[in-house]
């Protein structure tokens, strides 16, 4: 009797959520590309890109004088002296240290940048989600991500 009564405990604890998910109506987002498609944030990535261009474009100087440097050691390299080999590598090193930091500079404030544009987002994203929410009367809205298998018709995601 006592295996009978926690049998039937364990089964309608696991039923009655199992029938309230029954009457749940769940919508299935892909949060990352609504936003990747929303013009305000497209237009605001624009301005970001243009803010780091100058930046890009004196990374991309400074890796093309470091592939100078290397193709003139090798080309050059057993006809210099001494003095003149210590001087290249010194260049190449300085070089390859300003790379460096302008690189992380720049991976930085792009990184600081795309934070700042989805923070600004973010409200008016949600209330977009809730107005969604409320028109189709979900119960429950799901990252595309985190749903294991999702049926086309609970797919909110426009395309």
């Amino acid at each position: 009797m006592k295996k009978f009564t926690a049998k039937s405990l364990v089964f309608l604890f696991l039923l009655v959520p199992a029938l309230a998910m029954a009457n749940t109506k769940v919508g299935v987002l892909d949060f990352g590309q609504v936003m990747s498609q929303s013009n305000a944030i497209k237009s605001r990535v624009t301005q970001l890109e243009k803010s780091l261009e100058a930046d890009a474009q004196r990374l991309q100087k400074i890796d093309q004088d470091i592939v100078k440097i290397q193709q003139r050691a090798e080309r050059d390299g057993r006809t210099m002296s001494q003095s003149q080999q210590e001087a290249m590598q010194k260049q190449f090193q300085e070089k390859a240290a300003e790379f460096q930091a302008l690189r992380e500079t720049l991976s930085r404030r792009q990184a600081e940048g795309e934070q700042k544009i989805n923070e600004e987002m973010r409200p008016a994203f949600e209330q977009a989600i809730d107005q969604v929410v409320k028109a189709k009367k979900l119960d429950l809205v799901v990252e595309a991500g985190a749903a294991h298998s999702n049926a086309p018709q609970l797919d909110l995601t426009p395309h």
